[in-house]
């Protein structure tokens, strides 16, 4: 298949590598975006000369998380509802839930995918690094969840509970950014290395896991997903989604009116300058 937004490819070791590929705007989760790489997960999985899969972004960052600027374009790649109701509450919980699917797509994937992580992963890039059954990141990583701080909850913010307990998921969600240190610290990351080292580090640990038979790898892989389904992950990750669009669909925190009258790009320096920016 011909990929537009990400990059795939299979090394002889088995390890396929797919790579988020909008550098010039820094990898946003568009629709089509998410549409290729769930494309892709399905065509390693189902390729039988793949072993591991590795999730990075090109050029200087992982992604800045969902596009902002797409809008309505793009309609045929949109969740159903959307596409019935672009006005509606249904418009933002099929957009939040439509998020939340391609997610549980990775976490249902047979196969163990790794996320290769550095420069700005943010937003909705969060939540795809997190629900990657590993992380390797480098030291100059910001990671976390800006949006919280002037426009929503935040679609399955909730993870971050599962990461990193209650007293760091709640400063995050109150729009704490960490480095890539403080993700290994926190239990996002498995591994935080050099950013020159991100490639060569990551490699290594694709490929020591792609020497075990992949049937034992999907049954690991299955018998922790089980233990903390069991525990309410699921049911908790998909209730983010519930308090999102009801900030979706509630009072203006900042971004909605500040957008309109300075453009998305303005708007965010703007709302993050408390902050000391992103």
């Amino acid at each position: 298949m011909a990929y537009e937004k990400i990059l795939y490819d299979v090394d002889a070791n088995g390890i396929a590598r797919i790579t988020l590929n909008d550098a010039q705007r820094m990898n946003p989760l568009g629709w089509k975006m998410l549409k290729e790489l769930d494309t892709a997960l399905k065509a390693a999985e189902d390729d039988d000369n793949v072993r591991v899969i590795v999730i990075k972004g090109a050029g200087r960052c992982f992604s800045t998380g969902y596009d902002l600027a797409s809008g309505l374009e793009n309609q045929q790649d949109m969740p159903r509802w959307r596409k019935q109701w672009p006005h509606s509450i249904w418009n933002s919980r099929a957009h939040v839930q439509g998020h939340i699917e391609y997610w549980f797509n990775i976490w249902n994937l047979w196969k163990p995918v790794i996320a290769q992580v550095h420069g700005f992963c943010l937003a909705g890039a969060t939540e795809l690094a997190s629900i990657c059954d590993l992380m390797v990141v480098s030291e100059d990583l910001r990671f976390g969840y800006p949006p919280t701080r002037w426009m929503a909850t935040g679609d399955m913010i909730g993870i971050y509970s599962w990461h990193a307990g209650l007293k760091v998921a709640k400063e995050m969600s109150f729009g704490r950014i960490l480095s890539g240190k403080e993700c290994l610290e926190y239990g996002f990351a498995n591994h935080c290395v050099p950013a020159d080292k991100l490639e060569e580090e990551t490699a290594k640990v694709a490929n020591r896991i792609a020497h075990i038979h992949p049937e034992l790898l999907a049954n690991s892989k299955r018998v922790v997903n089980r233990t903390f389904e069991i525990q309410g992950f699921r049911v908790s990750l998909e209730s983010s989604g519930e308090f999102d669009t009801h900030s979706h669909m509630g009072q203006d925190y900042g971004y909605r009116k500040l957008s309109k009258e300075l453009g998305v790009p303005a708007a965010l320096k703007k709302l993050n300058e408390p902050w000391g920016g992103v």
